[in-house]
């Protein structure tokens, strides 16, 4: 099993390729009380089953939601109520009324992403008020690996923009990690790199496009949306890659 862990997602990659959260180090045990009851994975038959729904961040369930935050995380900062959090869309995965995964998604119609002023000027001209970041994705240590509770969260994010005139998700990855969500359809924004201050890592931009002949893994999420996004007819179309090697120069360079 292999770890990896970016700016908008603490990933445990399985052998099946499924994303999940896995934690370790010091900040574990101060969350664990807030989490609610602990699910055994050793005696699961099966994941328990969950409901996937949109919560107000000024609810007593987005508590859970920061616990889990900085439990997936390692960091101090990231169990913390930020400012973002108050125009974001904030989705859960729950099982009666434990917080089992989450996820935040915010358009740049309500406010400015995280970290906006480090987006190439060229990609928030381009797409503005069509784009949305997902961030923040966790899920419950004891369900890493067997749960595909990080697909129907994003799955739920997209069908939740897209009435909105949302047509293209923006994630933040760290360099190692790109090539990973690369499989997955995403596209690397090549002239992104940048150091993300809350992890100290560097990290770039991938996007993912709302078009369902764009074949990764959410396109049938798209199948009979009007205005599909084709990154090919964008004006910026050469600044796109879904090349692993454009990401290894990339990386490169920016060591």
């Amino acid at each position: 099993m292999q770890i990896q862990v970016n700016g908008d997602h603490a990933t445990t990659i399985s052998s099946a390729g499924e994303a999940a959260i896995e934690p370790s180090g010091s900040d574990v045990g101060r969350h664990t009380l807030s989490l609610g009851p602990t699910l055994d994975r050793m005696t699961m038959r099966a994941p328990p089953s969950y409901t996937v729904e949109q919560i107000d961040p000024q609810s007593r369930m987005f508590d859970q939601v920061l616990a889990l935050r900085g439990l997936a995380y390692r960091r101090e900062e990231a169990g913390k109520r930020e400012e973002i959090d108050d125009y974001s869309i904030h989705l859960i995965a729950r099982h009666d009324d434990v917080v089992l995964g989450a996820l935040r998604v915010t358009c740049y119609q309500h406010g400015p992403f995280e970290s906006h002023d480090r987006y190439p000027r060229w990609l928030l001209d381009e797409f503005g008020d069509r784009m949305s970041a997902a961030s923040r994705m966790c899920i419950r240590p004891e369900l890493a690996g067997c749960s595909s509770i990080p697909h129907d969260l994003t799955v739920r994010g997209w069908s939740t923009v897209l009435p909105m005139g949302v047509r293209i998700d923006v994630s933040k990855a760290r360099l190692k990690a790109i090539p990973y969500y690369m499989r997955m359809g995403y596209v690397f924004v090549q002239d992104s790199i940048f150091r993300f201050h809350h992890w100290d890592a560097m990290c770039g931009l991938i996007v993912y496009p709302a078009n369902a002949a764009h074949r990764g893994q959410f396109w049938k999420v798209f199948e009979n949306i009007d205005s599909p996004c084709d990154l090919l007819a964008s004006v910026n179309a050469n600044r796109f890659s879904a090349s692993y090697r454009d990401v290894r120069r990339a990386s490169e360079a920016a060591i």
